[in-house]
């Protein structure tokens, strides 16, 4: 969820808005662990069931302006089953899939094809840490150990392009912020830290 703080202005930007209007991207990656311990993981088997194993998945590709994000733009044209069915492996939930093109898609100025297209490109561009791609057990770091690992096999990627977001001390996404062409870039103010300062949790796959 975004922050509440800045709800109003951006509801008023994204009334306003044209799509293809905004400043740069945020490529929000969530530990899928996390999510399967909620509510909404009961209901995603094809995510979370016996031995589907995902670590960080896409939870979306969200355009940004410097201050606040435009959301629902446009009305929203149907997905072909095909687009939903080729998205299914980084994005294992088509209701997911649907929502995101609704709300954030619409927004980037790309047709259907073209905007899962560069969601498959900036996931395909940002190296996951060998300690974050399938633990087996509970796993503890420092928030900034959390970056100097992201900033380590992500050559170009600085610190302040990443902001993590956790339930309580366990970590639940990683925001990245990267400019329209998917360039690694410092995020701004309204895409904000959520975590402990001291230690957070790794979830184990499942």
């Amino acid at each position: 969820m975004r922050p509440l703080g800045i709800l109003g202005l951006s509801l008023l930007l994204a009334a306003s808005t044209p799509p293809g209007k905004f400043d740069y991207y945020v490529l929000s990656l969530s530990w899928s662990p996390e999510y399967c311990t909620g509510p909404g993981g009961a209901r995603n088997p094809a995510q979370c069931g016996e031995g589907r194993r995902y670590g960080f998945v896409v939870h979306g590709l969200w355009p940004q302006f410097e201050k606040g994000w435009p959301e629902d733009c446009a009305p929203a044209a149907p997905l072909p089953r095909s687009l939903v069915e080729k998205m299914l492996p980084i994005m294992p939930s088509e209701q997911l899939i649907r929502h995101e093109w609704a709300k954030h898609g619409t927004c980037a100025g790309l047709d259907p094809t073209s905007y899962f297209n560069q969601i498959e490109k900036a996931f395909s561009l940002v190296r996951i840490p060998p300690e974050f791609q399938s633990p087996l057990q509970h796993v503890s770091f420092a928030p900034e150990t959390v970056r100097q690992k992201f900033t380590a096999v992500n050559p170009g990627m600085m610190a302040n392009a990443i902001q993590l977001r956790c339930n309580g001390r366990y970590l639940r996404e990683v925001h990245i912020c990267l400019t329209r062409d998917l360039k690694p870039r410092p995020c701004t103010a309204s895409v904000r830290d959520t975590c402990p300062s001291s230690t957070l949790i790794l979830r184990p796959v499942r």
